[in-house]
């Protein structure tokens, strides 16, 4: 009867602290991107930045629609190259900025 007891209470406590330690859900994390194609490199970031601004609103509005709250982003990266059509150079740049948004 002691035995029996025992193991119901080492039972117990094992699986009660199971349920004490729960881990935190993990992170949903997604990705807004503007891009931009203009001549110069500093209008083409400019540009690419407000389109960035444009999409921050859509993408964290899809997190929360998911049951997501919490939510953070990332630092902007901005990357840029030439913009070519058909291999030939046209003096135009293309920007990508983006940012990712996370939250639990």
């Amino acid at each position: 009867m002691r035995r029996t007891m025992f193991l119901v209470a080492a039972a117990a406590a094992i699986i009660g602290g199971c349920a004490r330690s729960r881990e935190p859900p993990p992170a949903r994390c997604d990705y807004a991107v503007g891009t931009a194609t203009a001549p110069g490199r500093g209008l083409a970031q400019q540009r690419a930045l407000r389109d960035l601004s444009r999409q921050i609103p859509d993408t964290r509005g899809d997190l929360i629609g998911l049951g997501i709250s919490r939510l953070r982003g990332t630092r902007p990266q901005v990357a840029c190259r030439p913009y070519s059509i058909l291999s030939l150079p046209t003096g135009l740049t293309t920007c990508t900025a983006s940012v990712r948004i996370c939250g639990r």
